[in-house]
């Protein structure tokens, strides 16, 4: 009896000795206590993020869902990480203006999972502010995995905003044999004939999110504004207008501020949208500048002005884009484009008016509230 007894407990032990070799691979988490969960990032040798772009940035969109992928080194730990669940993991981020001092600010995560070879963190970017998104501001993440005992962390990395590398990745810098190189296209267009996005005079980003072709009570166009400017292209929506004084609270004549600043001196912002969304040596253009382009004035075809360099046989195009004023599109028989220089008046600034001719000239009375087209120009 007892050495039958003693067989049953055997045969029970090996039973459950093969059952559990049977469930387990090298690649499969233990189920984890607030021990197992400690002991486990305590084997963790390295955090890697896995790039989007070639500059080593990760992609990051408005949407509240953004995959980031991470390779964890041993990789026996990630599964175990994954189903522990979001809240072991957080995301921090530190804009390219934070101080050493500064907290860094946190990065909503909505899941976490494995996919057989990375740690796949989905984030929430849509806590991001319009500066960070398409603005000059940047922003560095990183990836910290703690239970309150163990903790390791990823190096800093890039984000790279969708927005914001949609309007740039596409212009080139055209040689005309003139003082500067002038862009290819307009900003924010999708080829050189396109119209590109309305901007404001030192505004960095357009006053709408989208615009869609159909009737309205204002015409043909239907808007989609952004937060805070639902008054479309008008003064109230401006960023610099005073409403209690009705005066403008930056290039006026107490800063006695002639040209758009570009973050070139120390505490300086950048309010070229060219400079801030291109970076590098883009720009908006000045007076003088635009007056040099129509020395190469050749013609209007089907509602595009048509510029040649017979010193260097390129060319550009510039679309007949009109422009808004509140509401309303407006396409007029000049094009004008907006120039670095402040204006006449503190309401206003300079923008190059192009004839039927593509003869090109200033107009120093524009409101800077309008919504003109930005074509970009890049110092050598």
């Amino acid at each position: 009896m007892k050495s039958g007894f003693r067989f049953l407990i055997a045969a029970a032990l090996l039973s459950l000795l093969l059952a559990g070799c049977d469930s387990k691979s090298s690649l499969t988490p233990v189920q984890l206590g607030a021990s197992s969960i400690t002991d486990v990032i305590g084997t963790i040798e390295s955090i890697v993020v896995v790039p989007y772009y070639k500059d080593g940035s990760v992609r990051m969109s408005e949407g509240a869902k953004n995959d980031i992928r991470f390779e964890i080194y041993p990789l026996e730990a990630t599964e175990s990480l994954a189903n522990a669940g979001p809240s072991v993991f957080s995301l921090d981020y530190v804009t390219t203006l934070t101080k050493a001092v500064e907290a860094p600010e946190e990065i909503p995560i909505t899941s976490v999972s494995f996919d057989g070879k990375f740690l796949v963190v989905t984030a929430d970017g849509s806590i991001f502010p319009e500066e960070i998104t398409i603005g000059p501001i940047g922003a560095n993440a990183r990836l910290r995995i703690s239970d309150g005992t163990a903790t390791r962390s990823s190096e800093y990395f890039p984000l790279g905003f969708v927005m914001k590398r949609d309007l740039s990745c596409e212009i080139e810098a055209v040689d005309l044999g003139l003082s500067v190189l002038w862009g290819d296209r307009n900003l924010g267009a999708d080829s050189p004939e396109d119209f590109g996005d309305y901007y404001a005079w030192g505004e960095l980003m357009p006053y709408y999110l989208e615009i869609s072709q159909e009737w309205t009570a204002y015409g043909h166009l239907f808007f989609t504004w952004r937060e805070n400017k639902s008054g479309g292209y008008f003064f109230y929506s401006y960023r610099w207008y005073n409403p209690e004084t009705g005066r403008m609270m930056k290039y006026n004549l107490e800063d006695k501020l002639v040209e758009l600043q570009r973050g070139e001196r120390p505490g300086e912002e950048v309010d070229d949208v060219a400079r801030a969304v291109l970076g590098g040596k883009w720009r908006l253009p000045t007076p003088e500048e635009c007056r040099e382009l129509g020395r190469y004035a050749g013609y209007l075809s089907e509602d595009v002005h048509y510029f040649y360099s017979p010193k260097t046989q390129k060319s550009i195009v510039v679309p007949h884009a009109g422009s808004l004023y509140q509401y309303d599109y407006r396409n007029g028989d000049k094009t004008l484009l907006w120039t670095s220089s402040a204006g006449g008046s503190s309401n206003d600034a300079q923008a190059a008016e192009i004839g039927d001719m593509s003869s090109i000239h200033i107009k120093d009375h524009i409101e800077r509230w309008s919504g003109l087209p930005i074509r970009p120009v890049c110092d050598y």
